[in-house]
């Protein structure tokens, strides 16, 4: 009987830890979700100046080129 005891003390303990286990995990995503978001916007501001430089080198070399044609005629 003692030993049904133990085993029921021991499951009920080791079924706490593992709820608490979870609700840790699930506070720790909470917690690491702003820097994510942040992360992720800072990623993209990056990416949209990458398209504006590429964007502008772009029509730089496209007026060169307009400029080479008007000057050639």
């Amino acid at each position: 009987m003692k030993t049904l005891l133990i085993l029921a003390v021991l499951a009920a303990g080791v079924w706490y830890a593992l709820g608490r286990v979870k609700e840790n995990a699930a506070v720790k995503q909470m917690e690491d979700a702003p820097l994510k978001y942040t992360t992720s916007l800072q990623n993209d501001t990056a990416r949209a100046k990458a398209a504006v430089d590429a964007a502008n080198k772009g029509i730089l070399q496209e007026n060169q080129e307009v400029s080479k044609t008007g000057e050639a005629r």
